[in-house]
């Protein structure tokens, strides 16, 4: 996804793949928001000693942070953001700006994205005239605008149509990220060949389903093809939507167990991929045993769960543009 910020302060939001040198003619900013897949995020831990009380400025704190970011093989640094600061009288802060102290150490996370993942894309834009770009992480703003400034870690499950990214946040940075390629694509599909429908069809039937009701053996959802309205049991439908979410809910509990994190703290659940189905929110939380919410945008029209990347990625890029 890119968004295009106009000199005026409009944005275009686009693929890639069509952007045309008419569209950025006027184009003073660039921003591309790199899936999940393509990041990765660690922390680190910076001490630092002064020789006198010194008061932080955000661009002594940016220089102090940025002396994290070391490189890894392949990979290029995209990000770096608090966790949290600890002051000389063991304080502890999420924003050091303005602090005075004669210590500090930060905690800080660093996110990379795979250096041939930008290479690519910067030869697109390249021949495209553009010379100005800034990469930055989808999930990473997410948590920073669907959750604001953490003390302490929360979750973003993001299910989209073909990968899910599950995105541990704190302070102002990710924690743990990680990425499968399932979603709500796949739902689709099983319908497909389970009951012999074209993807249009079992696009329209995964729309229709309820999983909170109890059917009869007799009870039927109707899709239409145009032509001819289908049957199908409702039993049937909903134990094959089923049977992927108890998938997908057990790849996100393999994520759950690699993360060194609270037991009781905040899952939320965002994205297009599942949160339109009735009852797929409380399949997912049986499966991984923990109670999760629907989060979205607030923003009017806006405001919901699949327009959750699009809009946080507009944000980070009108923020700091």
């Amino acid at each position: 996804l890119v968004i295009l910020i106009t000199p005026n302060g409009n944005f275009l939001e686009m693929p890639i793949g069509i952007v045309t040198v008419s569209d950025i003619l006027d184009i003073k900013d660039l921003v591309v928001g790199i899936p999940a897949e393509f990041c990765f995020c660690t922390t680190r831990k910076i001490n630092l000693s002064f020789a006198k009380k010194l008061k932080l400025t955000p661009q002594s704190i940016k220089e102090i942070y940025e002396m994290g970011v070391q490189g890894e093989e392949n990979t290029i640094p995209i990000s770096v953001e608090p966790i949290y600061n600890i002051l000389d009288d063991g304080k502890k802060i999420i924003d050091a700006s303005g602090q005075k102290t004669t210590k500090l150490t930060a905690f800080v996370s660093v996110i990379f994205a795979k250096k041939d993942f930008i290479d690519l894309i910067n030869e697109t834009l390249s021949r495209l005239g553009v010379v100005s770009v800034r990469y930055t992480c989808s999930a990473l703003c997410e948590t920073q605008y669907l959750l604001g400034d953490l003390a302490s870690e929360a979750m973003i499950i993001d299910v989209g149509y073909l990968t899910t990214s599950i995105a541990v946040g704190k302070g102002r940075g990710l924690v743990n990220l990680f990425s499968f390629s399932q979603g709500g694509a796949h739902i689709m599909a099983d319908l497909a060949e389970c009951l012999e429908l074209s993807l249009a069809e079992a696009e329209a039937l995964k729309n229709k389903i309820v999983l909170t009701i109890q059917p009869s053996a007799n009870d039927y959802y109707e899709v239409s093809n145009g032509a001819m309205e289908r049957k199908i049991f409702i039993k049937v439908a909903n134990e094959i939507v089923v049977s992927r979410l108890e998938y997908i809910a057990k790849l996100i509990t393999i994520c759950l167990e690699r993360c060194d994190i609270e037991e009781y703290f905040p899952i939320y659940l965002t994205g297009g991929g599942i949160t339109g189905i009735k009852g797929a929110k409380e399949i997912v939380s049986s499966v991984i045993g923990r109670t999760i919410g629907i989060i979205s945008p607030t923003i009017v029209e806006y405001n919901k769960p699949y327009c959750s990347s699009l809009v946080s990625l507009i944000n980070n890029a009108i923020k700091n543009s």
